[in-house]
């Protein structure tokens, strides 16, 4: 199950779709506004799986989620900028650059301890999930809302996603 899932991350990421400076940052502001709108879900189901409380919920996962991906927009061009290195005597008078690039695809399979931030927070890029024991009712939100958050093609969940 999970191989075919990162296969087809994989075929995604090698079309092209998440290199993009472009394409992440629309998929970061995604996930915040997915997680201030589905915010009263993830509430209620981290309450149903954890015992969690509203504020709980918002303070170690929703809201700490909420900052670390404000953070990853703030910082992704700086981040993902050219940056000078020394260039080696033999190619000399030319310079030289490191670009920071994508590399692949990262599959994230989240504790139950902290569903939202352990999932989200890593997965700024292709990813998919795996439910663990203990919540069911936070694997059918993130389910649900899936592919509000990034591009079908490059998002997977265990369930797949309803809107394909």
């Amino acid at each position: 199950m999970i191989s075919s899932i990162v296969q087809q991350s994989r075929q995604a990421f090698d079309s092209g779709i998440t290199r993009p400076l472009a394409w992440r940052k629309a998929q970061l502001e995604t996930m915040i506004t997915m997680l201030e709108k589905h915010q009263d879900e993830l509430s209620a189901a981290l309450k149903v799986d954890l015992g969690r409380g509203v504020e709980e919920a918002w303070l170690y996962d929703i809201g700490f989620t909420i900052t670390e991906v404000k953070l990853m927009l703030k910082n992704l061009k700086k981040w993902t900028a050219p940056r000078k290195v020394p260039t080696p005597m033999v190619t000399k008078p030319g310079s030289s650059m490191r670009v920071p690039q994508p590399l692949g695809v990262v599959c994230v399979i989240a504790p139950w301890n902290y569903p939202v931030q352990l999932l989200l927070i890593p997965a700024s890029r292709c990813h998919c999930r795996r439910k663990r024991g203990g919540d069911e009712t936070i694997g059918s939100v993130f389910r649900d809302i899936a592919c509000a958050c990034k591009d079908c093609a490059a998002v997977f969940h265990r369930q797949g996603c309803r809107h394909r």
